[in-house]
């Protein structure tokens, strides 16, 4: 009778086994599941082998963002095909990801944990203490031979040397240069007509000048440069000059010597024409808004000194024709002299500038500048000061330069 409640029961056992044992060798033949996007290594570490670029996207075709410099040590993500997907310190940016070719980098082993001691309180009760052991002479270990497994530092204070391991590809934006062909639309060139009066014979006798307004120049070259700093503040000088040439208008009003109230007069214009030259220099801030490498934007402004050299009218000559008898009194205007006033002033500027670069350092632009300004110049014939309006609307075009 015990031999047959023994039987059932070691049966039973065996079916409890086996149930137990089929589940755990299913689990055991699963495969792990592998990420679509890649392999997902979870944060270790890669060494560039060689200077190589790095895209934001696993496809070579592209413009990299930046070239990382053989030995910059980055934190990768995960690998796609022939790509690993990385972390790196960017110069303008606090982190940056992108795309590195797998056989341009090499993975740094992870550091080797450091022994702990793990004894049981309870069970170090009367164990005696070991004595100590002779020091054994130094051995040359895996790490000492291989610097891969040295323990590597953490990411924070690994930034400031990957800042420096980078080579970033970008446009020269520091200095410039502009060549412009340049027409002028000069602003508030007004006639200006200069008199001085004084007693001749008893009565009032007068001289005038009158200089003609000048509404357009053109000037064929215009040049202008400058150097950027960073955060797009710069600052630019800008040369230009306008040169006019015309003759100007003569009057004389004289008295008779002999009768009273017997004034003559004459108007003729210069026979040779006089010239004036107004030359600006331009010393402004600028700002370069931000834009694409092929594409700069900036606008400027700040104070300009002007320069004039004008040829102006000191004195006229003339014949006159007089009785003595009979009420005649005929003058006319004979010639004249000149001579060159110069004076300068401080008046400002304000402008915007765009061009468009077909390489990496030449391109074509154009753009807007407004100067004005007054200078004082003093008039030998009148024996006055005299306000010249100087300044123009300058519209520019040209050959656009940057290094």
């Amino acid at each position: 009778m015990m031999h047959r409640r023994v039987v059932p029961i070691n049966f039973a056992v065996v079916a409890f086994a086996i149930a137990a044992a089929v589940p755990t060798a299913a689990q055991a033949n699963r495969t792990p599941v592998q990420l679509a996007a890649g392999n997902d290594v979870g944060g270790g570490l890669v060494r560039v082998t060689i200077d190589s670029p790095i895209y934001v996207q696993p496809d070579s075709n592209r413009e990299p963002l930046r070239i990382a410099k053989e030995g910059s040590v980055l934190r990768m993500i995960r690998t796609e095909g022939a790509f690993t997907y990385v972390e790196f310190a960017d110069p303008d940016y606090p982190r940056r990801y992108g795309y590195i070719q797998s056989r341009f980098v090499e993975q740094l082993a992870p550091p080797r944990p450091e022994p702990l001691d793990l004894s049981v309180p309870e069970a170090r009760q009367g164990v005696p203490t070991p004595l100590p052991r002779p020091a054994a002479a130094p051995t040359t270990t895996q790490a000492a031979r291989d610097p891969s497994l040295v323990q590597q530092p953490p990411p924070a204070p690994v930034v400031p040397e990957q800042t420096r391991t980078f080579t970033p590809k970008s446009t020269p934006r520091r200095g410039w240069l502009d060549i412009d062909a340049v027409r002028f639309q000069s602003v508030d060139r007004e006639a200006l007509t200069l008199t001085r009066t004084g007693l001749l014979y008893g009565e009032v006798a007068a001289v005038a000048t009158s200089y003609p307004a000048q509404t357009i120049g053109i000037n064929d070259v215009g040049v202008a440069g400058g150097f950027g700093f960073p955060h797009g503040i710069g600052f630019s000088l800008h040369f230009d000059g306008e040169n006019y040439s015309g003759p100007a208008g003569l009057a004389i009003s004289i008295p008779s010597p002999y009768f009273l109230n017997t004034s003559a007069t004459d108007a003729r214009p210069t026979t040779s024409t006089l010239e004036r030259r107004e030359r600006a220099l331009d010393i402004g801030a600028e700002y370069v808004m931000p834009a694409p490498d092929w594409l700069r934007l900036r606008v400027f402004g700040g104070p300009t000194v002007f320069y004039v050299s004008n040829e102006m009218v000191s004195d006229i000559q003339y014949n006159q024709v007089a009785s003595s008898l009979i009420r005649i009194n005929v003058v006319a205007i004979n010639t004249f002299t000149k001579n060159e006033v110069t004076a300068w002033s401080v008046g400002f500027h304000v402008g915007t500038d765009a061009a468009l670069f077909f390489s990496r350092h030449v391109g074509l632009g154009g753009g807007v500048r407004f100067n004005r300004g007054t200078v004082t110049v003093h008039d030998t014939l009148s024996n006055q000061d005299a306000g010249l309006r100087v300044g123009h609307l300058a519209f520019n075009g040209g050959l656009r330069l940057r290094f």
